[in-house]
């Protein structure tokens, strides 16, 4: 009996989806081809992370207010710029901490709200309250995380053994962490141990009783040794010409050249020289002092292209800079890249022992060969579904392939295992897997 008599006997299965395939085995394949293109093309462009994109939209705030007890800075900094944050459309929750010369307010937006236009919002309403804040506070500073010190998906080391600790403070200040900083996804960068150069004023309490002056009276020279500030316009026919008073002095020679009085200089009552910021942290790598980064990144941002450019941005510096050591001391990416990796492994092996049991049981190298082809293919497919739809490759996706393996692996037995049947009754293979395949097909 032939195909078309065994088909004749079966109208329904001659004219169902399947049969499609199986009449045209050329457009089974064609297609096959194109999801395996497919799935390689989603597996180059897919995102690869930790745990799905469930971060809210956290927008923080930061305020420095040199020598402010906490009270203070609660009543006159954090309860402003919380009140202004608040009437942002969208924040669901605000919380903040008033601690010693700092000040932060972190919100919490809609998953709605994009991450960029709240950061913007939140700049904007500072800046409107900024008139009521006090004048010593300085610019409070957005960034588009939770600001959590303990969140630091990186932290780096500096080390320059030809540098003192000044220059290495102004070296990370003014081009390490600005470029750092420019990295895609890094909201902002917490230091840890650097000590930027300063000019530092010793005061003689002998001299400056001898000539009657105060502290106050230094602290107002000095204040007034770097002023840049509008003096007016001068008019000259049709040109107008803005007027600026400038007394920059930025050198310990400058600053005790300036006069306290009509008889006094600086350099008189004090000693000017340079000096460093004051130690308030400290950060030692190999047991040698160092100065500490820790990178924070943006909320919804991704862990692992946040530390690849930064892998990146470090080889720059060490190429531009040859006398600064940076080494990377933690890197939460390294657990990410491994529990995936390792959850890769255990899909490849699993696949490997499924189609082994299947030929030791079938005995049958054609038999094997249909779930080592399907196996791959429907795992091809959904990492294109995956990338289509706009979700990534974590570790709970990477789980769901691995469980949907093995029901891929039963639908393929079963199948194979009914068009068996069909052929031992007697029917020609290709009728037989019209008529196994159509018998099961909304089974599996």
């Amino acid at each position: 009996m032939s195909d078309e008599e065994d088909l004749a006997k079966a109208p329904r299965a001659k004219s169902s989806f399947i049969a499609l395939f199986i009449r045209r085995p050329i457009l089974a394949m064609v297609i096959n081809l194109l999801i395996i293109i497919a799935g390689l093309a989603a597996l180059m462009g897919v995102e690869v992370r930790e745990l799905p994109d469930v971060d809210q939209p956290v927008v923080s705030v930061r305020a420095f207010y040199p020598g402010a007890a906490p009270e203070t800075i609660d009543a006159e900094v954090t309860a402003i710029i919380e009140n202004a944050v608040a009437q942002i459309d969208g924040v669901t929750s605000i919380s903040s901490s008033s601690n010693y010369q700092s000040s932060q307010v972190t919100a919490e937006f809609s998953p709605r709200i994009d991450i960029n236009i709240a950061a913007t919002d939140v700049k904007n309403a500072v800046n409107n309250v900024r008139g009521r804040l006090p004048e010593a506070l300085e610019d409070p500073t957005v960034s588009k995380s939770s600001g959590d010190a303990g969140s630091a998906v990186m932290r780096i080391v500096a080390t320059a053994p030809s540098m003192s600790q000044g220059e290495l403070g102004e070296l990370i200040e003014r081009i390490v962490m600005p470029r750092l900083q420019a990295v895609e996804g890094v909201a902002s960068i917490d230091n840890y141990g650097v000590r930027k150069r300063t000019i530092r004023v010793r005061m003689s309490p002998v001299e400056m009783a001898a000539r009657g002056l105060t502290v106050e009276d230094v602290i107002r020279v000095v204040r007034t040794a770097n002023v840049s500030a509008p003096s007016g316009t001068l008019r000259s026919g049709s040109q107008d010409s803005l007027l600026r008073a400038e007394a920059p002095a930025q050198t310990p020679e400058a600053i005790a050249a300036l006069r306290v009085n009509s008889e006094t200089q600086l350099a008189d009552i004090a000693v000017v020289e340079w000096g460093v910021e004051q130690e308030t942290t400290m950060a030692r790598f190999n047991n040698k002092p160092a100065a500490g980064m820790g990178i924070q990144r943006q909320a919804q941002s991704n862990a692992v292209k946040v530390a690849d450019g930064v892998y990146e941005a470090l080889d720059e510096l060490k190429g531009s800079i040859p006398a600064l050591d940076l080494a990377v001391s933690t890197d939460d990416s390294i657990f990410i890249r491994r529990a995936i990796e390792e959850v890769l492994v255990s899909l490849g092996l699993s696949v490997l022992i499924v189609i082994v049991v299947i030929f030791l049981f079938l005995r049958s190298f054609r038999q094997t060969l249909i779930p080592a082809i399907a196996i791959p293919v429907s795992l091809l497919g959904a990492v294109a579904a995956i990338w289509l739809v706009g979700f990534s490759v974590n570790i709970l996706t990477l789980m769901a392939l691995l469980m949907a393996t093995g029901l891929v692996v039963d639908d393929a037995i079963v199948v194979t295992e009914n068009i068996q049947r069909w052929k031992h009754m007697g029917i020609k293979p290709r009728a037989a897997a019209l008529l196994g395949s159509r018998e099961i097909v909304f089974a599996v």
